[in-house]
Formats: structure tokens, C-alpha cells, sequence
């Protein structure tokens, strides 16, 4: 997988948001937002193989906090991209020193497991969602 710095002009974003599929239902990020979002990112990135984008991260910039979101189509979870996606995301935050948040639907047992690899600890929960943070690693 190639990864791409991109911004909210990339048509490839909406073929991405687009095919998303079953990933809809854990990835909502865009069900409440429109591309405009983009304009607040500190980073945003889509995941290409073979020209086609399956898999998409940020870092987004809310006041202090920087909150890490990645996907990865539906058809194509399980292949080892949203690993590389975090791999893209982490590295840079570490590069620029930010700390980063997160949080997740409980249910999306997957995406916990591969956060707690890339060293996210959880720091809350509720009904629905788990909240994890993690500071910048000094290389």
C-alpha cells in the first residue's frame, strides 16, 4: 500500500467515503461531517493499492487535542492496511511531538487490538465507545 498526503479536493476521497461499506457502521467520522473537516487536520491521508484508495487516516486538530482516525474498506480489512495506515499517522505524530486520542465503537474488538500494538492506552469508556490516548514516543 502507498500512502498519500491529501487534502479535501482529492476526488479520491469520495470514492474512498463511497465504498466504504460495512466500515460505515464502525468509521462515522464523515456521516456527521463533510470534507470541509479536512480544513482542521493537522494530516490526512489515503491508502492506496493499485490506484485505488482502501484505507484513509487523519490527525485532526480540536483545540489541544489531536485525535487519530483511521478506515479501512470494508472488503479489504484484515490485509494488514490499517496496520500501515497507523504505522503513517504514529510516525508522524512522533516526528512532530503530538500526543494523540482516539476513540472507537466497544464492539470493534479489531480496531482496540491494533491500537493497543501502536501503544494507546485506554483511558475511558462509555456505553458505546472506548477512549484511548497516547503520547508521543521519542525516537
Amino acid at each position: 500500500m502507498i500512502v498519500r498526503n491529501i487534502n479535501k479536493q482529492n476526488k479520491d476521497l469520495k470514492i474512498f467515503v463511497d465504498n466504504l461499506s460495512i466500515s460505515s457502521d464502525t468509521f462515522t467520522y464523515f456521516k456527521s461531517r463533510c470534507f470541509d473537516a479536512l480544513d482542521n487536520h493537522t494530516l490526512t491521508a489515503l491508502g492506496y493499492v493499485k490506484n485505488s484508495p482502501v484505507a484513509y487516516g487523519h490527525l485532526d486538530k480540536d483545540g489541544d487535542t489531536v485525535w487519530l482516525g483511521i478506515c479501512v474498506v470494508g472488503s479489504e480489512v484484515g490485509k494488514g492496511y490499517g496496520k500501515k495506515m497507523m504505522e503513517y499517522l504514529t510516525e508522524y505524530a512522533d516526528k512532530n511531538k503530538i500526543n494523540l486520542k482516539l476513540s472507537v465503537h466497544r464492539f470493534n474488538i479489531q480496531a482496540v487490538n491494533l491500537y493497543k500494538k501502536f501503544n494507546f492506552i485506554k483511558t475511558s469508556e462509555s456505553d458505546k465507545s472506548f477512549y484511548f490516548t497516547r503520547p508521543y514516543l521519542n525516537n
